[in-house]
């Protein structure tokens, strides 16, 4: 069992960060490891020194970047209030010049929020609480030696003045003499046990290896870690083996006294290493070398290193993974422009041919309508019938063509607004003469219902009786008895227009396609009612340049409903919602009498 278990259950850990998502990741690696210890958070630096100040813990996990101080200056407020804690550092990415400021103001130790993971979290989490542990340890060792060391100066000066009294004094002596020898013995087993203990918490640190060497590089301690990185016992190892073998690079000599130089001016430094292990194998790994003063003025070095394999594994996959998405993402962006130049050329060639074929056929309506209006001399019924289906025709045509042409000029965005004032009872009573004349032949009552008075707008007037015209005749063409009813409002700075029918209505699975283009409901209804599939296409995004909406609702066999929304004021370049400008509701003077223009 090692010191971590043993004294979990007296551990305490403060989690600091402001992301609760990394809390809720990291908390349960924490209490896996340490399931005794109490586990506090904070989502701030302020909250995080307040619990601090008010409640002890062993090991504080903060985050760099928290929204009111950033973790430099979380360890100058600990440093200031100088509260007991071991802090590591958890920052976005690594930086070696963050990683010294970090280590200046006092942390133990700082993880790379992207390399963290359990092993990597507990070695770390592990090695701090095994510092903790040894600097209390030491620190009452310590202690206790001081207070030795003030009582033996004490009793010194007592021996100074029992010599000037030596004769008065001298069974005093004799007995002080007495006592501190067996002061003397006691603290020489302290420091034994002390050592002893030492020795028991390296052999514990298997995620680690430790050692040390003397003044000459003979290597004196090799712990259980050690045994494990290197694949060699320590029986093998201590007095016999100098720890330049243990490392590739330093099989050079010029290499070697250059790193123990270093490490005996700095006093400790970082390499990262090639580790020489068992049967030749070689092993990347991350050291930290400290001088360790010895004996008769001779300095040793003391090597605490970790074998990076895995983690070195997962950057190159981190690295691999990266470029495939860059490549991915850059054969989307050329397939992205692909498509955008598609769709231009597309819109081009529709506004192109589409006004090409509009001049024969203007020409061919005229001279249908000429020719049915007699003007070339009279014709056979059969004859007038003809001409007068080639005139239907070519209107249809023309629709389409017209059709082709407004979808293309959304879609080079070249469609402009036209502003202009006007009532809206005006529109919509010409929309209801016309779905009347549309439904003269069918048993089919079509009324408009307004509630309050007549609205001034301030829009595109076409592009709206466009909409409104296209919505009731697709409600006249797909309703073969019953009811169209057009129904306007306000609601708040919009007009809400509203056409339902009690047609044949659209299939669920079929209304969220109803606005494509070249789309009907099937092929069925196609032949039967006729239609290019335009119409709700070019209304739909009719009704967003003006900065609407236009949405559907149908139940099969029940009818459907096509609901507009458009701001009553409109201007060329479309303003936010919140940036619209309200207009009369009313109309100057008596208001119309809507129920007599809709016949209600």
């Amino acid at each position: 069992m090692s010191i971590i278990d043993e004294v979990q259950g007296d551990l305490s850990f403060l989690l600091v960060d402001d992301n609760a998502d990394f809390l809720g990741l990291i908390e349960p690696m924490v209490r896996e490891r340490y399931p005794d210890a109490r586990i506090e958070r904070a989502e701030t630096g302020e909250l995080a020194l307040n619990t601090l100040v008010h409640s002890s813990f062993d090991v504080l996990l903060l985050d760099y970047r928290l929204p009111d101080f950033d973790g430099i200056e979380v360890l100058g407020e600990i440093r200031k209030h100088l509260v007991d804690v071991a802090v590591v550092m958890v920052t976005g990415e690594g930086d070696e010049r963050l990683a010294a400021d970090i280590f200046r103001m006092g942390a133990y130790d700082y993880l790379v929020k992207g390399e963290i993971d359990r092993p990597v979290l507990v070695r770390c989490l592990d090695q701090v609480l095994m510092r903790r542990l040894l600097e209390r340890q030491i620190s009452a060792k310590s202690d206790e030696l001081v207070r030795s060391s003030r009582e033996l100066s004490e009793r010194t000066r007592a021996l100074d003045t029992a010599y000037e009294k030596i004769r008065l004094k001298k069974e005093e002596l004799r007995e002080l003499s007495n006592n501190l020898e067996e002061t003397v013995q006691e603290r020489t087993g302290e420091l034994r046990k002390t050592t002893r203990f030492l020795n028991k918490v390296l052999d514990a640190t298997v995620d680690h290896f430790i050692l040390s060497a003397g003044s000459d590089g003979t290597i004196r301690t090799f712990n259980s870690g050690a045994e494990r990185s290197f694949g060699r016992g320590a029986i093998d190892m201590v007095g016999k083996v100098h720890f330049r073998e243990l490392f590739a690079e330093l099989t050079a000599d010029v290499a070697l006294d250059d790193l123990v130089g270093r490490t005996l001016e700095e006093g400790s430094i970082q390499e990262e290493l090639t580790g020489v292990g068992g049967e030749g194998m070689h092993f990347p790994s991350e050291v930290t070398l400290s001088r360790l003063p010895l004996e008769d003025h001779e300095d040793g070095l003391v090597i605490l290193g970790t074998d990076v394999t895995h983690e070195q594994q997962l950057e190159r996959q981190n690295q691999a993974y990266i470029r495939q998405i860059e490549m991915a993402n850059e054969d989307l962006r050329l397939k992205n422009e692909q498509i955008l130049e598609a769709t231009r050329l597309k819109s081009e060639f529709l506004a192109n041919v589409s006004h090409e074929l509009r001049t024969p056929l203007n020409a061919v309506i005229g001279y249908s309508d000429l020719l049915s209006g007699g003007i070339y001399g009279p014709m056979q019924p059969k004859q007038q019938s003809a001409v007068e289906g080639i005139g239907t025709r070519a209107k249809d045509l023309l629709t389409l063509i017209n059709e082709i042409l407004d979808l293309a000029k959304i879609e080079s965005g070249k469609m402009v607004l036209r502003v202009e004032g006007f009532g809206l009872a005006e529109v919509l009573v010409d929309v209801l003469e016309t779905g009347r004349v549309l439904a003269v032949d069918k048993p089919l009552e079509v009324t408009w219902v307004h509630e309050g008075r007549d609205v001034g707008l301030t829009t595109d007037r076409q592009k709206l009786q466009q909409i409104l015209v296209n919505l009731v005749s697709n409600a006249v063409k797909f309703t073969n008895e019953g009811h169209v009813r057009l129904h306007s409002s306000v609601q708040g700075f919009d007009v809400v227009i509203a056409v339902r029918d009690s047609g044949i209505g659209i299939p669920e699975e079929e209304l969220m396609s109803i606005f494509d283009e070249f789309r009907q409901v099937d092929g069925t209804s196609t032949r039967e009612y006729g239609g290019t599939g335009l119409g709700l296409a070019i209304s739909s995004k009719f009704a967003e340049s003006m900065g609407g909406d236009l949405v559907a609702r149908s139940e099969l066999g029940q009818g459907s409903e096509f609901v507009l929304r458009i701001p009553m004021h409109a201007s060329v370049v479309d303003p936010p919602r919140d940036g619209r400008v309200p207009v009369a509701l009313s109309v100057p003077g008596q208001g119309l009498d809507l129920a007599a223009i809709t016949g209600d």
